[in-house]
This record gives C-alpha cells, sequence and structure tokens, in this order.
C-alpha cells in the first residue's frame, strides 16, 4: 500500500480520533519515558545577532479538519492532503520559539506552553534553554506575538510563579485589552465553545497576563523595538495578533507567529482554522501575508511548522511553503 492509498484508507476508515473541546491534544506515548527529541535547538548568525531556534515540543490536532479547513469537502481536503504529502488523520504542529542573543540581552519571542498540562510532548523549553547554556534567569525580555496559551503558557510555572523572573515583558496594547476587557468578543469566531468552556479559556490567558502586571510594556504597530524588533500588526487570529521582522546588518528575519499553523495554510489560506479570533479577518491577513513574504523574497520563521520553521513562500501557481536548505545540522549563517 503507497503512502496516499493509506493516508486515505486511515482518514476513511472511522479510526481517527476524537477532539476534546477547546483544542485538540493527543496523549503523547504511552511509554514511560520520552527518547530526546532530535533538533532540540539551532544556532543562526543574522548580521550581527546570534538567534536560537529551539524547540517546545510539540501538539497533535486529530482529526485536522475539526480545526482546518472546516468548510472544505471531505475529497477536497483529502485530495489536498495528499498532493502535499500530509497525513489526513493528524495534523501534528512543532512549537518553535525564537532566542535572540543581543549584547547582554537574552530576549523570547514567545514562550511556548509550559508544563500546564502535564504532558510530555510539550512545554520543553526551559530544558532546552539548559542545553544551550541559558538559565532561566538569564532571559531579560520576552516578546508577545499574542496571547493564546501555547504562546504564553510557558511563562508561569503550573504554581503560577514567573518562568523567567528577571525579564520584562512586551505585548501590543490591542491584545491585552482584549484578554483583560470584562467580556472579549468572540462573535466573529466560527469555534463552537459551550460559556464553561470560554470562561476557562479567556481566564486561562488573562491570569497569566495578570501575573505579569509591573513588568510589562505596551507598543504599537509599527514600533521598533531594541532597535531590530520591527513589529506589524496581523489580527485576525487575535485582535493583536503581531509579526516581528528581525534585522541586522542588512539581513532579515520574518517571525510569521500564528498566521500559519500548517503547510496546508499556505497553499490553502481561503481555507481558514477555527482558532482564529476573528475567522474571515484571519484569511484576508494570511493572504496578505503570504503575498508580502512571496513579493519580498524574504526568509520567514513560522512558530508551528516543521523543526526549525526557516522557509520562503512561492507561488508557482498557488502558495507553497518552501522549506530552507542548510546543511549543518547545528548552525546556519544567514
Amino acid at each position: 500500500m503507497n503512502r496516499r492509498k493509506f493516508f486515505k484508507t486511515t482518514a476513511l476508515s472511522g479510526g481517527a480520533l476524537a477532539i476534546p473541546p477547546l483544542m485538540s491534544f493527543l496523549p503523547e506515548r504511552s511509554i514511560n519515558t520520552v527518547a530526546p527529541q532530535a533538533g532540540c535547538s539551532l544556532s543562526i548568525v543574522l548580521g550581527d545577532l546570534e538567534l536560537f531556534v529551539l524547540s517546545d515540543g510539540y501538539m497533535n490536532v486529530a482529526p485536522p479538519q475539526s480545526i482546518f479547513a472546516p468548510h472544505t469537502p471531505k475529497k477536497d481536503f483529502l485530495s489536498q492532503m495528499q498532493q502535499l504529502y500530509l497525513n489526513p488523520a493528524l495534523m501534528q504542529m512543532s512549537v518553535n520559539i525564537l532566542l535572540i542573543k543581543l549584547g547582554s540581552k537574552r530576549i523570547l519571542i514567545d514562550a511556548g506552553n509550559g508544563k500546564h498540562s502535564g504532558k510530555t510532548n510539550i512545554g520543553r523549553l526551559p530544558e532546552n534553554l539548559s542545553k544551550i547554556g541559558i538559565a532561566l534567569t538569564d532571559i531579560t525580555d520576552v516578546f508577545i506575538t499574542h496571547a493564546h496559551g501555547d504562546h504564553i503558557g510557558g511563562l508561569t510555572t503550573p504554581e503560577g510563579q514567573l518562568t523567567f523572573p528577571n525579564a520584562h515583558y512586551y505585548i501590543h496594547q490591542k491584545e491585552y485589552d482584549f484578554w483583560l476587557s470584562p467580556k472579549p468578543d468572540f462573535s466573529k469566531t466560527q469555534y463552537k465553545r459551550t460559556p464553561e468552556q470560554l470562561t476557562q479559556y479567556v481566564n486561562y490567558s488573562r491570569n497569566i497576563l495578570k501575573a505579569l502586571e509591573g513588568k510589562l510594556h505596551f507598543f504599537k504597530e509599527g514600533d521598533i523595538l531594541f532597535d531590530i524588533l520591527k513589529t506589524e500588526l496581523a489580527d485576525g487570529h487575535t485582535p493583536g495578533h503581531t509579526l516581528v521582522t528581525i534585522t541586522s546588518k542588512g539581513r532579515s528575519l520574518k517571525h510569521l507567529a500564528d498566521t500559519i499553523h500548517s503547510p496546508l495554510l499556505v497553499t490553502k489560506p481561503d481555507w481558514g482554522v477555527l482558532w482564529d479570533t476573528d475567522y474571515k479577518k484571519g484569511i484576508d491577513t494570511r493572504r496578505c501575508v503570504l503575498e508580502t513574504c512571496y513579493q519580498e523574497c524574504i526568509l520567514t520563521f513560522a512558530g508551528h511548522l516543521p523543526f526549525p520553521g526557516l522557509g520562503y513562500i512561492s507561488k508557482p501557481k498557488e502558495y507553497h511553503w518552501v522549506p530552507f536548505s542548510y546543511a549543518s545540522p547545528e548552525d546556519i549563517i544567514l
């Protein structure tokens, strides 16, 4: 049985796993120990900067169409997944984190999921920081692209303590205001949650942001932080969802945050993802960002695409994700 036939048979057999009400995370492997993950970190030289791509682990979504391409006919979805050599029964998403060394500063862009779920397939950022000689107390700044749990969960421990006690935190004012408002507006999402689920979902992010009080700094669209990070509002996924372009000595890397979660959403940006707070705006923003990346031929970083999440957007007919080609398993010089 070839790969495509296997995927199709699996997807149609009824063997796809059910999805929990909030976000579909499958259990980690049933064995008691998890083997060390290959590719825990990758060093990048960008101009005068040293960057690291660090793994926080991975997440599973099953079946994928419960979240991705929810309104697409099943046969079209299966056909596209086969063309992209993606498993239609299981979507695995990396959680890739960028660390920037800038003089004495150690700047994280997002902080991953943390250990709140108790799962061993996620929340690996602290151990992978340690492997490159970075202590949690060494982190001076954290840039927050948006306040979803898999991006800010790692800012606190399960006991509610700050993971990075010496850090300052940067978030778009719109993002903060949305989550801290008495009743955040989810009227334009297409993700169906019960009132209880929505309350739990909002409170999770709200409580983490509250834990950062006194150390938070707010920025607006277009602000440049640390002289190297140019911010760009890309709302839709959340109201303050922000991209950032890192530039040094004429070299740039564009962090796409959650504009794309899979190569599927690159090729079919209109198919949508239910995690977007404003579903239609998310589609419009995705198309705009992809076109800009294609026109500028800029190297991009995607937090949920396969590690290390580096690649370009091509457009022979439709958009396509082209992984960045590199030879060394340890470092890249751009």
